[in-house]
């Protein structure tokens, strides 16, 4: 392909169309792509379209066209475009298809329109990163060896990052008579020593093609536990980084297993681990520290001992499975209850407040979500893209960690149907399960409304065991209306709003003749 003559007045045999083509999509990038990615015989004419998010693609040779239509689809900039006959000027219904082009075409291994993952990666290349964590004698090592002969059985390439304290522990190292400098510079290097191991392992799964699996043998905010917070705070700023993005942005989701001396008593040995010196008492004492240093982090699952065993590694199993995509068990991936009023702004165990921004993607609908969401805290952001589907009237999600390029491609891709929620989140733990308390802002129309959030994917089959300091309505987990999908979208009146809560509505939103009003609804 001559490049020279792209975009040159030529007479075309054949015309094809790109939907999707967004403003960061110039006739350039196009040009590139065909040039590395075609072997065309003839000149190709460029023209795009910028109203009806489209290029227009004429070919001097036919041939050359249906070397390009037959994939159907193509990444540009990191941006998913479908390639079509139809001209989006003359058939609308065209654009309709197009913001309704959500999921994956398995049969015709179509790519979604908006990927789970990282859409400069191949699609069979998924790479998904947990940390297992917990007290002493909590069943980590059982449950690794689990999850490896599970995953790898079923094609997944799986691997486990080994904990950087044993390897140093194993190689001489003595914890015994540290000064406050000696802590300071050891916790520092373990660090280093945690961070470039995960490092290393990512990039080995990142070398071969086909999904696979990282599981971290503890991870890199477990130091903290051993250590006061003035002494965590001078290790960070000597190795230049940050708490909230070192405990947010590094891990897909954190399980952390609770130890068997609480609620295990009699299970609880160092048969496992002959540096375990800990007493019952120092174990759980331990297991809560830990516990704290990861409460904020999205996808924190607290996996108890409210069963067998043999059930909490299958917990384990099914939660990763779930996320994994392996399969899906019947339990759905979290419960929301609707709060009274007012909701709690403080609440009397630890807490960390995060700040929530979610948009909608395009191809969102009720029963399936398509979102980006950046969670903010202190300055510091980590950036996730998520979905969530309705399975057996549970919500199931799966997300992705972005990094903020990606969050921000992603942005251009948001539906102007929803409107951007926001909303302050209160993350907590009670009885060893991981809650998050969410406060709405926006839209203004459902500013103040509260919701509880439980994440049970890794919980026992059991009801959840709610904090009676928070003043739980009912459970609104089958209501769609409580989707955020639902509260994001321009036509309101869906959600069911506490009877005491004044109300503000756009005219805009409302169909209504000033551009302001302010009403209060009177009942249910």
């Amino acid at each position: 392909l001559n490049a020279s003559c792209i975009r040159k007045p030529i007479m075309p045999t054949t015309t094809l169309y790109l939907l999707g083509v967004l403003t960061h999509i110039t006739d350039v990038a196009i040009e590139d792509h065909l040039i590395e990615s075609f072997d065309l015989e003839r000149n190709v004419d460029i023209s795009i379209v910028r109203k009806y998010c489209a290029a227009e693609l004429m070919f001097a040779d036919a041939r050359d066209a249906e070397k390009v239509q037959k994939h159907q689809h193509m990444w540009i900039n990191n941006t998913l475009v479908a390639i079509t006959e139809v001209n989006p000027v003359r058939d609308s219904g065209v654009l309709k298809k197009l913001r309704r082009m959500s999921t994956i075409d398995r049969e015709n291994r179509a790519v979604a329109y908006h990927s789970l993952y990282d859409p400069s990666i191949k699609q069979d290349q998924k790479i998904y990163k947990v940390c297992l964590t917990g007290g002493p004698c909590a069943g980590k090592t059982t449950v690794l060896s689990s999850i490896i002969q599970k995953f790898t059985s079923q094609g997944i390439r799986t691997f486990a990052v080994p904990e950087a304290a044993t390897l140093m522990i194993t190689g001489g190292v003595s914890f015994e008579n540290m000064t406050r400098e000696k802590v300071i510079s050891f916790q520092a290097a373990l660090l280093t020593a945690q961070l470039s191991l995960e490092k290393t392992f990512v990039d080995i799964a990142f070398a071969e093609e086909g999904p696979a699996l990282i599981i971290c043998d503890r991870g890199v905010m477990d130091g903290k536990a051993y250590c006061d917070d003035e002494t965590w705070a001078a290790i960070l700023e000597q190795l230049r980084l940050d708490h909230y993005t070192l405990r947010d942005s590094q891990y897909d989701a954190v399980y952390h297993l609770v130890t068997a001396a609480d609620g295990a008593e009699e299970f609880y040995g160092s048969e496992t681990n002959e540096f375990r010196k800990e007493t019952p008492e120092q174990a759980i004492e331990l297991d809560k520290k830990t516990l704290s240093c990861y409460v904020g982090h999205p996808h924190l699952r607290i996996i108890d001992n409210s069963t067998e065993f043999s059930q909490k590694v299958a917990r384990v199993l099914n939660s990763l499975s779930e996320a994994m995509g392996v399969s899906i068990p019947t339990m759905g991936s979290y419960r929301r209850y609707l709060i009274k009023q007012p909701v709690p702004t403080s609440l009397p165990v630890l807490t960390e407040t995060i700040d929530l921004r979610i948009a909608i993607l395009k191809g969102s609908t009720i029963s399936h979500e398509y979102r980006i969401m950046s969670r903010g805290q202190n300055g510091r952001f980590a950036y996730f893209y998520q979905e969530v589907r309705q399975v057996n009237n549970k919500p199931v999600l799966t997300a992705k960690r972005l990094t903020e390029e990606e969050y921000r491609n992603l942005s251009r891709q948001a539906d102007d149907d929803y409107e951007v929620v926001q909303k302050t989140s209160l993350s907590f733990t009670y009885e060893n399960q991981y809650f998050e308390l969410g406060t709405f802002v926006t839209p203004v129309e459902y500013k103040g409304l509260g919701l509880l959030y439980i994440e049970t994917g890794g919980s026992s089959s059991g009801e959840p065991i709610l904090p009676p300091f928070v003043p739980v309505d009912r459970e609104v987990t089958a209501e769609s209306k409580y989707t955020t999908t639902a509260i994001a979208q321009t036509d309101y009146g869906c959600v069911e709003q506490p009877a005491d809560m004044t109300l503000v509505g756009s005219a805009r939103h409302l169909n209504l003749s000033r551009s302001l009003m302010t009403f209060k609804k009177v009942g249910r």
